[in-house]
């Protein structure tokens, strides 16, 4: 979408910790705060628990500035 001059949010895919870091970083967030997009497969739309106990599949998170 961008290629055709659709404005979009900066982001990238990430299946590691360690990748979803450097997306981080590569990002540059000025005002500290990501969007976490998980795919969670549990049956519907925010029904998902993520392993660390968030749940649903899409978390707002404030980063160290």
């Amino acid at each position: 979408m961008r290629k055709f001059g659709v404005l979009v949010q900066r982001g990238d895919i990430a299946t590691t910790p360690q990748q979803a870091e450097q997306v981080a970083r590569d990002l540059n967030v000025k005002d500290g705060i990501l969007i976490l997009k998980a795919q969670v497969q549990a049956g519907g739309r925010g029904k998902g628990t993520l392993s660390s106990g968030l749940k649903g599949g899409v978390q707002i998170l404030k980063t160290p500035q």
